[in-house]
């Protein structure tokens, strides 16, 4: 049960970690381009944040979405060309030399977790360590949001007069904290704007309306709740380099948004000014995890966005560009069909077969081994010559194309019967049986029908490919077959050990005193015994390792035929897809090319 378990866990964790690794690729392309695009100084920064929000969902959508495969490509072509790694590869199937070393084998291989089970337990460790230091935070900004004094009138009065200017419609009220160190904000469904309690003495009027301005910009753009989602979101991720660089992005475009609101209504020089000499003179207090602050910890996007300010050539405007985010959307969306398209780069793991426990068997001074043959697999039958397809449009049905051959393809059933001309088509319409005789028309069907032709050979040469294996395999078995038959000569065995039995009993009746010559003459007999039997059981024993020899090469060819037998089907199954679309296209084709020659007055009815 454990060893079961252990093996699940193991089947799960590198299914989920293949689909991370092959979504992976196609997200780092969608985001270098986005930052292509977004590098560009025609770009603001709330168009850029909502394009971060965009690559972000990509990447959640990526994992779940599955894998097309174009067309169909041999086996032996796709290793030449795509080179993929498993992360649970099932050994190949051989005959063990002996059932006791079964379990052993198989509990030696599964009985330790994967290194990539290791690393995702790992991973979910810390994502729920994260969790927790998120979810303090949140109760760290209720409490300080609990102990905020007022503020005083004219900082409320200035407050209230910004609420009413900005059009403010979410109910947003003012406090002051000592347990703050730069402005923030708190949210969430009654927000509040939080201003450290000694920051008013070193501010003028102006600085703490431009102060407040960016908190409000925060208000109406619903960041203390986006936020949260994207703290999640970093905490489940937290060892994902996309989703770091992302967060970053998002981090810094979402202030130099709030900063572009800011700057709509006051001089960027001034605001500059603002942000720097609050650089210098805040204090250094505990900021909660889930709060929006004023001020970024490093110094380098603080020193970003005053660059961003004070450079005249980018765009500042408050509002997204709806242009500019469809064109990320179309681009999120190109990369997710494209995702579908592109090629594993890591295998998804098979589903772990079920193990069974092999009791050994009682170690006896001689036994014979026998192992069952494995079944030879049923070849696929062949596959029909021609694909009929539902039905077609325009009331037409029961077409029935013969060439100049005398070779006839049918599409649909018909109940009656044809005279079998060559070079005709014959089809149901309106209830009646139509005939078309124009030879240029006929051809053109004949065309029609070429490729799926050429696929109904392929697929009569990969059944007798199947077949030729079934036979090695019949053939295979057969000869394991023969080597259960004991090698050995159980009677003449049976009959010695009868024999020195009875010696042994004559031996005890013998009295030797009176009869010693008789005594020495059984010993004789008995010694001569023991060695032929010794001799027996040494032949036995080189016979059974013979023989577990043979059956283990046997096991490997049979390994090897069925492998072969796998890709035949999986080619098989290819080939049948390929055939139902040509055959959907061929009917649209068909009944297109009949319905034209119906225009021309070629079809004509059979009574």
């Amino acid at each position: 049960m454990l060893e079961t378990g252990i093996e699940n866990v193991n089947y799960f964790t590198a299914a989920i970690f293949t689909s991370l690794v092959n979504a992976a690729v196609p997200g780092a392309v969608a985001i270098a381009l986005t930052s292509l695009l977004a590098w560009h100084k025609g770009w603001n920064a709330a168009s850029r944040y909502c394009a971060w929000w965009l690559m972000l969902g990509l990447l959640i959508a990526l994992p779940f979405v599955p894998k097309i495969q174009l067309h169909s490509v041999p086996v032996a072509e796709q290793t030449n060309t795509i080179t993929t790694v498993s992360l649970l590869q099932p050994a190949p199937a051989s005959v063990p030399s002996s059932p006791e070393t079964v379990p052993a084998q198989r509990a030696q291989k599964r009985f330790l977790p994967s290194p990539v089970a290791v690393f995702l337990f790992c991973w979910a460790a810390a994502a729920c360590l994260q969790l927790v230091r998120l979810l303090r935070g949140f109760a760290y900004g209720l409490r300080i949001k609990r102990s905020a004094i007022n503020a005083t009138e004219d900082i409320q009065a200035l407050f209230d007069g910004l609420v009413a200017r900005t059009g403010t419609r979410r109910p947003v009220s003012l406090g002051l904290s000592h347990d703050v160190a730069t402005p923030a904000l708190l949210g969430y469904s009654r927000p509040q704007v939080l201003l450290p309690a000694s920051l008013a003495d070193h501010l003028d009027r102006s600085e703490l309306e431009q102060v407040l301005l960016h908190e409000l910009a925060h208000v109406a753009r619903l960041d203390d709740w986006s936020i949260v989602l994207q703290r999640t979101i970093e905490a489940v991720a937290i060892f994902h380099p996309l989703v770091a660089y992302l967060a970053h992005r998002m981090d810094l475009d979402r202030e130099m948004a709030c900063d572009d609101r800011v700057t709509s209504l006051c001089e960027p020089h001034d605001y500059a000014s603002c942000l720097t000499r609050i650089a210098g003179i805040r204090q250094f207090g505990s900021v909660a995890p889930a709060t929006v602050p004023l001020l970024l910890e490093s110094k380098s996007e603080l020193l970003t966005r005053v660059e961003s300010l004070l450079d005249g050539s980018r765009a500042h405007r408050p509002g997204v560009s709806i242009a500019r985010v469809l064109l990320i959307f179309t681009c999120a969306g190109s990369v997710g069909v494209a995702g579908a398209f592109t090629p594993r780069f890591l295998t998804p793991p098979a589903v772990p077969e079920a193990v069974i426990e092999v009791p050994a068997a009682p170690v006896a001074p001689v036994h014979v081994i026998v192992f069952d043959p494995p079944e030879p697999p049923t070849p696929a039958p062949p596959p029909q010559e021609n694909v009929a397809p539902a039905r077609f449009r325009h009331g037409i049905s029961s077409v029935t194309i013969t060439g100049k051959d005398g070779s006839s393809s049918n599409f649909g059933s018909w109940s009656g019967e044809d005279k079998g001309e060559p070079g005709t088509i014959t089809f149901n319409s309106g209830g009646k049986r139509y005939v078309i005789r124009d030879s240029s028309t006929v051809e053109e069907a004949r065309k029609l029908l070429r490729p799926m032709e050429e696929l109904g050979r392929k697929q009569s040469e990969l059944g007798r490919q199947q077949s030729i294996l079934g036979e090695k395999q019949s053939q295979l078995g057969e000869r394991q077959s023969a080597l259960v038959e004991a090698p050995l000569d159980a009677a003449t065995m049976k009959h010695l050990q009868e024999q020195l039995r009875d010696l042994e009993t004559k031996l005890h009746q013998i009295d030797m005193e009176k009869e010693l010559k008789t005594a020495e003459d059984a010993m004789r007999q008995l010694g001569s015994l023991q060695s032929k039997l010794g001799e027996m059981q040494s032949r036995m024993a080189a016979a059974q390792g013979l023989m577990g020899e043979k059956q283990g090469l046997l096991g490997e060819e049979q390994g090897k035929l069925g492998q072969q037998q796998g890709r035949l089907g999986r080619m098989q199954g290819e080939l049948g897809a390929q055939q139902a679309r040509e055959a959907k296209r061929v009917q649209q084709q068909l009944e297109e090319l009949i319905r034209r020659a119906q225009e021309r007055g070629l079809a004509q009815p059979l009574h």
